[in-house]
């Protein structure tokens, strides 16, 4: 016998449209965490190329930004998105940019949730389980072409879904124009074919369960097959042709060859590595329970273990590690959860029909009635279970739930907590990326010759400056022997001033430090060269510019002393932490600084700091050490 709710509570539960409406809000809250303010490097580099296209009406084949390869041919795979990203903020700024890609991350979960609600999973697992992914997908949420691949892919999902699992055999039907639209915006694709060829095993599944039946056949397999198949063509007629799918497969192969580029080199060598391992625990638990109650999906197992594999060779693929990791962590749980559900229902039921059958037994009018076969007694109800059996009956089951809910609200909490600092929630730019104020003294500087820029920077002197002035490199790196000669002046090796002769260079546009903290040797080189003078410092970009009798006038009304360059490096390591570099390792490097400048008061200080985050001894050492100087002073 079941215990009734209360009035209000069973009014709630069988109330459809206040469920609607609780797992509305949750989801809005949730897509909440999606307001990230834009750090990326890459920003400027697709804002210039986008207004070049929109204002000109020219698809660009050749390079016109890279003053050393100026007019060489050019591939501009992201144009579509660069085209749409551009227009975005020409109309609403860098504040609107930020409510798009929030748009785009909160249109690629909801078609997550509603592939999961397609699947009968039950609503609040797929909440909470988006929720724990939602964090890893916010660390690395920008203004960048992988959030149209995103939103395509989970499109993609939800599709299948419906299909599989809803009969809607209509919707796979636009997946050939989806991919034609996707792959002329960004060359991903290769993500959505990689979805919908997963769950083509779920065809082979179907068909089994048919005894192959050639109406199921035709039905299950043939034709999701061609879709597939006209999927992958609408792919390669796209603008990009075969490199719609050749680009990702290339840099998945072969990763060194943008190991010098931020986030493109493997999660381990990131400050997210901890909390990478953590989900990838999570996944490997509840995949396992969810493969012992035989209530898990091969083409989730397929889509996870890739999702799961991609960070390993590329920091940026979190985003797609959370999309295609959900619905087997989703699924896994809901069927752990419901299995466990029908088990004890079987087993109140059993006992339930044992009590009746008792109760029947016991009354049994044959037995107690009299020669006439009159009836003694009435027959009376079945016993109603104890309070404490019906808790036994549900107690495993509300530990299931409990050990769920503790593991993402745990998970979630670890992540948001270990990247509150890494991660700056908001709207608009963040302060610790761009200096606005190098931009404008760059373009107001009437300086003749070439300039040299750190790597990093590219885009944004782009997005400051063209086409007044022209970059040396930026972050596409498409020329090989030009990154080579990059890397080679930014190491302090080799013969600089060679280079900085061969491409006219009168003026150097860098960071101090690189995007892993590391203080870079060409500031070593440009602090001790006669030929160099500082003009520009403000803790999160240095200028300098050649001491040639043309750049006289600009020395003299704008040089800085050399010796302010040491709290440059401290100002731009201290803004670092905010962008994904470890604190340990910044507070050690910065109270490294300040004992070589004898300023042991400021080293302790941030020693103390480091050692309130990790107790490695090194770190005591370090303080006892100074400690002892001072004793002894």
């Amino acid at each position: 016998m079941a215990i009734a709710l209360p009035d209000g509570l069973d009014k709630i539960a069988k109330n459809r449209r206040l469920q609607s409406a609780i797992t509305a809000l949750c989801f809005i809250l949730m897509s909440m965490l999606f307001f990230n303010k834009i750090f990326t490097s890459d920003y400027g580099i697709h804002l210039s190329i986008g207004k070049h296209f929109i204002d000109t009406g020219q698809v660009p084949d050749r390079e016109f930004m890279n003053y050393p390869i100026l007019n060489q041919p050019m591939n501009y795979e992201e144009l579509g998105f660069q085209a749409i990203l551009y227009t975005v903020y020409r109309f609403v700024g860098s504040d609107g940019v930020s409510v798009f890609v929030w748009l785009m991350a909160t249109l690629s979960f909801f078609f997550i949730y509603k592939s999961l609600r397609a699947r009968d999973i039950n609503p609040y697992v797929a909440l909470f389980t988006m929720l724990l992914f939602a964090m890893p997908f916010r660390v690395r949420l920008q203004p960048r072409p992988e959030i149209i691949a995103y939103f395509f892919t989970s499109f993609l999902i939800y599709g299948c879904s419906l299909f599989y699992y809803r009969g809607n055999r209509k919707i796979i039907y636009s997946f050939p124009f989806v991919f034609l639209l996707w792959a002329n915006i960004h060359p991903s694709t290769l993500a959505g074919l990689g979805a919908v060829g997963a769950f083509g095993t779920q065809s082979l599944v179907i068909l089994y369960k048919d005894k192959f039946d050639r109406t199921s056949l035709k039905k299950n397999l043939l034709v999701p097959l061609g879709i597939f198949a006209l999927c992958g063509i609408a792919t390669v007629l796209s603008k990009h042709g075969v490199d719609s799918v050749m680009t990702p497969i290339r840099l998945m192969v072969n990763p060194d060859q943008m190991s010098g580029i931020s986030e493109m080199t493997s999660i381990k060598n990131s400050g997210f590595y901890g909390f990478y391992k953590y989900i990838l625990g999570v996944t490997v638990v509840f995949g396992a329970l969810g493969l012992i109650a035989w209530r898990i999906k091969i083409h989730d197992i397929i889509m996870a273990v890739y999702g799961m594999r991609l960070p390993l060779k590329v920091a940026r693929g979190m985003g797609f590690m959370s999309i295609y990791t959900i619905p087997l962590v989703a699924q896994s749980i809901d069927g752990i959860l419901r299995r466990l559900g029908e088990y004890f229902a079987a087993r109140q039921e059993a006992g339930n029909a044992a009590r009746m059958k008792a109760a029947r037994e016991k009354d049994n009018p044959r037995k107690k009635q009299g020669k006439k076969g009159s009836p003694s007694a009435k027959v009376s109800p079945a016993p109603v279970p104890s309070l404490a059996g019906m808790l036994r009956l549900r107690l495993p089951l509300a530990l299931a739930w409990l050990v769920f809910l503790g593991s993402v609200g745990y998970g979630a909490y670890y992540i948001r907590s270990g990247t509150a600092d890494i991660v700056e929630s908001g709207i608009g730019l963040t302060e610790h990326k761009f200096s606005l104020k190098s931009g404008e003294f760059l373009r107001n500087l009437d300086i003749k010759g070439n300039m040299f820029n750190f790597f990093d920077l590219g885009g944004f002197v782009e997005w400051q400056l063209f086409p007044g002035k022209l970059s040396f490199i930026d972050g596409r790196a498409g020329n090989p022997s030009l990154f080579a000669e990059h890397q080679m002046i930014t190491s302090g090796s080799g013969d600089i001033e060679n280079v900085f002769k061969k491409y006219g260079i009168t003026y150097v546009v860098t960071k101090t430090v690189d995007s892993s903290g590391n203080v870079l040797p060409l500031i070593s080189y440009l602090a001790s060269s006669p030929n160099w003078e500082l003009v520009f410092a403000d803790g999160l970009a240095v200028v300098f510019v050649k001491n040639v009798p043309e750049n006289r006038a600009i020395i003299e009304r704008y040089r800085l002393s050399k010796s302010v360059l040491g709290n440059q490096i401290v100002s731009e390591l201290l803004h670092s932490v905010y962008l994904g570099v470890n604190k340990i390792f910044v507070y050690y490097t910065v109270a490294n600084i300040y004992m070589n400048s004898g300023d042991n008061a400021s080293a302790r200080r941030y020693l103390e700091m480091a050692r309130a985050i990790s107790d490695h001894p090194s770190l005591t050492a370090a303080i006892n050490r100074l400690d002892s100087m001072r004793k002894t002073r």
